[in-house]
């Protein structure tokens, strides 16, 4: 079973990651009000190193161009969906992240 984590209010995200949950995929819209979802997971990527947990993350965004993609891919992200989400999508991404978890060297 696969715990999700779909981020909808930052200021709880970084204290329930840093204490409370460790969630096995986190799914995150880019264009967040305030902090957006590039300083989140240069954040998640911090506390990483004093977890010794990798959160796989995907980034969810209406930009679907290439370059988006890489800058998501640059920011910390494991992978980047366009909206609107298509459940079929989501879950190859999913199955996919949570492959390379069991099977780092398969990437």
């Amino acid at each position: 079973m696969c715990q999700l984590l779909l981020i909808c209010h930052l200021s709880f995200v970084i204290c329930h990651l840093s204490f409370v949950i460790q969630p096995d995929i986190l799914l995150c819209e880019l264009l967040l009000p305030g902090e957006d979802g590039y300083w989140l997971i240069r954040q998640i990527r911090g506390l990483e190193t004093k977890r010794g947990y990798h959160v796989a993350a995907i980034a969810v965004t209406v930009a679907a161009t290439e370059q988006e993609r890489q800058l998501a891919l640059a920011a910390g992200f494991d992978s980047h969906i366009a909206k609107p989400l298509k459940v079929d999508d989501l879950l190859a991404i999913a199955a996919i992240l949570e492959q390379r978890k069991l099977c780092p060297q398969a990437q």
